[in-house]
C-alpha cells in the first residue's frame, strides 16, 4: 500500500511539474506576442510620457449647446464629451536665445498698459480692427457678442449657427462692413460617437466624414453658406487619431488633404485643418506631412491650433509651449518648407484654462483684470506674426456649461479694446 501511495504521489508531482512548465511556456509565448504586436506603441508611450517630467494632460473645452437638427427647426439637446489631449513640454525650437526653463513658474502677470480710447483713434465703420482678438460664439447671439462684432474683429467663429437665426444677421452685417473679415463655421451634428482609428483608411474616412457631417451641415445653411470662409471640422482628437507619432500624423495628413479637397470642390468653402489641442504637436513631426500641407495650402486651407495659457503667463519661454506653440511650427517651416511660411494660421480656440483645468476659465477664480492684461499681451504677440489671422476666444453665448469662460462680463471692455 505504501508503495502504491508513493507511486501515486510521485505521479501527481510529475504532473504538477509538467503543468507549471507549460504555463510558463504559454505565458512566455503570450508576452512575446504582446511585445511584437504592441511594442512600438508601448515604446512610443514611454518615449512621450517620460521625455519630460512636466508631461501634462488636459481636456480642451468643447461646449454643450442646443442646435437645430433639421430644416423644420426643432431643437435637440446635444451634450459634448470633452476629449483627453496631451500637453508636451518636451524641448522644441524656441524663437529667442533665452534658455527654456525646466520648471513652470506661475505668477501674477504685470499689468499691461493700454491706450485710452478716444474718438480720433477709433476705426471707421468699414475698417477691420488692428487687433487679432475675435470670438467663438455658441448657442445664441448675446448683446455682448453683438458689440464685439460691431468692433470688426479680424475673425469670428460660430458652432452650429442654425441654433440662432440672429447669427446670420450679425454675420451678414459684419461681412458687408469688412468683406476681408474671416468667419469660421464648425458643425457638431453627426459627430456624436464618431471616431476613425489608425486602422481606418484615411481617405475613405475623410469621404465618410464629409458625407456624415460636412455635407448635411453646409447644405442646411442653404445660400447662407456664402457667409463663411472656413469650415473647422473635425475638432481636436474627438474624431481622428492624435497628432503624435509618424503613423498617426501621416494618417491625419492624408485625411485632411482629402477633406479639404471635397469641401472646396463641392461647396467652395475652405478648410481650417487640425483644430490641434493646446500643447500638441512636436514641430519636427510636421516633416512627415509637408507635401500634404503644401497641397492643403494650395487649396486655400489654413492651419488651426488652440492657444490657451494655463497661468496668465507673459513669459515667452513658457508660452512657446502653450498659447504661442504655433511659432515652433513656423520655425520648422522656415528651414524645411519655406513655401509654408505664409500658410494662414487661425487660433480657433484661445484664452485661459487655469492650471490646465478644462473648466478653469478666468471667472472661476475671478481674475478678470489678470485676464484682460493677458489678452492685451497675447494680442501684441499675435500681431508680430503676419501669418496669424486671429484668435477666436472661447466662448460667448453659453452661460451654463462653460460659464467660467464666458466673455459676456468683459464684452464691453473687449469691444472697446478691439476698436483702438
Amino acid at each position: 500500500k505504501n508503495k502504491l501511495f508513493f507511486k501515486i504521489q510521485h505521479c501527481l508531482m510529475m504532473i504538477k511539474t509538467i503543468i507549471k512548465k507549460r504555463i510558463k511556456i504559454i505565458l512566455t509565448i503570450i508576452l512575446s506576442l504582446v511585445i511584437v504586436v504592441w511594442g512600438k506603441e508601448i515604446a512610443g508611450f514611454f518615449r512621450r510620457g517620460y521625455k519630460n517630467l512636466g508631461y501634462l494632460f488636459k481636456s480642451t473645452p468643447t461646449p454643450t449647446l442646443k442646435v437645430f437638427t433639421n430644416p423644420t427647426l426643432q431643437f435637440k439637446e446635444v451634450v459634448f464629451q470633452p476629449s483627453l489631449v496631451t500637453i508636451s513640454n518636451s524641448p522644441t525650437i524656441i524663437p529667442t536665445s533665452t534658455p527654456k526653463p525646466t520648471k513652470v513658474i506661475k505668477k501674477t502677470p504685470t499689468p499691461t498698459s493700454r491706450p485710452t480710447p478716444n474718438q480720433q483713434n477709433l476705426p471707421s465703420a468699414d475698417s477691420l480692427s488692428k487687433s487679432k482678438l475675435g470670438i467663438f460664439m455658441i448657442g445664441h447671439l448675446t448683446n455682448g457678442a453683438k458689440k464685439i462684432i460691431e468692433g470688426n474683429p479680424p475673425v469670428i467663429k460660430v458652432i452650429e449657427p442654425l441654433s440662432d437665426p440672429s447669427f446670420f444677421e450679425a454675420i451678414r452685417a459684419y461681412k458687408q462692413r469688412v468683406p476681408q473679415g474671416i468667419v469660421i463655421v464648425r458643425f457638431y451634428n453627426g459627430t456624436q460617437g464618431l471616431y476613425y482609428s489608425l486602422s481606418s483608411n484615411p481617405v475613405s474616412s475623410a469621404e465618410d466624414f464629409f458625407n456624415r457631417v460636412v455635407k448635411p451641415g453646409i447644405e442646411a445653411l442653404g445660400d447662407k453658406r456664402q457667409l463663411f470662409d472656413y469650415m473647422q471640422n473635425p475638432n481636436e482628437f474627438e474624431t481622428t487619431p492624435e497628432w503624435w507619432g509618424e503613423a498617426k500624423i501621416k494618417w491625419n495628413g492624408a485625411f485632411w488633404k482629402k477633406l479639404t479637397e471635397l469641401t472646396l470642390n463641392y461647396y467652395g468653402v475652405k478648410t481650417c485643418i487640425g483644430g490641434i489641442p493646446v500643447g500638441n504637436i512636436e514641430a519636427s513631426e510636421l516633416g512627415y506631412i509637408l507635401e500634404d500641407l503644401k497641397a492643403i495650402k494650395n487649396m486655400g486651407g489654413a492651419f488651426c491650433y488652440h492657444g490657451y495659457t494655463f497661468s496668465y503667463s507673459q513669459n515667452l519661454n513658457q508660452e512657446i509651449n502653450l498659447s504661442l506653440r504655433y511659432r515652433q511650427f513656423y520655425n520648422f517651416f522656415s528651414s524645411s518648407a519655406p513655401e509654408l511660411l505664409n500658410m494662414p494660421l487661425i487660433l480657433s480656440e484661445g484664452g485661459v484654462a487655469e492650471g490646465g483645468d478644462p473648466s478653469g476659465g478666468y471667472l472661476k477664480s475671478g481674475r478678470v483684470d489678470d485676464y484682460k492684461n493677458w489678452l492685451v499681451w497675447f494680442d501684441n504677440e499675435l500681431k508680430k506674426d503676419s501669418y496669424v489671422k486671429g484668435v477666436t476666444l472661447f466662448q460667448i453665448g453659453n452661460d451654463s456649461d462653460w460659464n467660467y469662460f464666458n466673455l459676456e462680463p468683459i464684452s464691453s471692455w473687449l469691444s472697446e479694446y478691439i476698436r483702438l
